[in-house]
């Protein structure tokens, strides 16, 4: 088995993170370009902006909970997902992702690390609040 990198570490925690946030108390979650219901462990966590962009990859803005035919098979559906951004971060909010994206971010090892940490806290809180486990 592969050895998880700092930076796959912190992926599965901003997933997890994301994806619980926007789950129900029954833990599912709603495909943010289609619509469809999926459990929060089902449903991909999607990006507007690809992950190869790294300042834009850990941004909340630039994701949301998306079915796995969407993200995966559906390459996305970055119109639907514009709208989505737009309609529930304001205006223009796809917009200011496609420029952030721009922007060159690197992170060390230890900030690495600390952000994981900082998402490992907020998770555990997020299952508290919802009675999730």
């Amino acid at each position: 088995m592969k050895k998880l990198t700092p930076v796959d570490l912190l992926d599965q925690a901003f997933s997890w993170f994301v994806r619980l946030k926007h789950a129900n108390n029954d833990g599912f979650c709603v495909c943010c370009t289609c619509g469809a219901r999926v459990h929060w462990k089902q449903i991909d966590l999607g990006h507007f902006m690809p992950r190869k962009e790294t300042s834009t990859r850990w941004e909340e803005k630039n994701t949301g909970p998306q079915c796995v035919d969407c993200n995966r098979h559906k390459n996305g559906r970055r119109d639907e997902f514009a709208q989505y951004l737009d309609r529930v971060y304001g205006e223009g909010t796809a917009d200011k992702m496609r420029i952030q994206a721009k922007k060159v971010l690197k992170l060390f090892p230890v900030e690495l690390v600390e952000l994981r940490k900082f998402y490992l806290h907020e998770i555990a809180d997020l299952k508290r609040a919802k009675g999730i486990k």
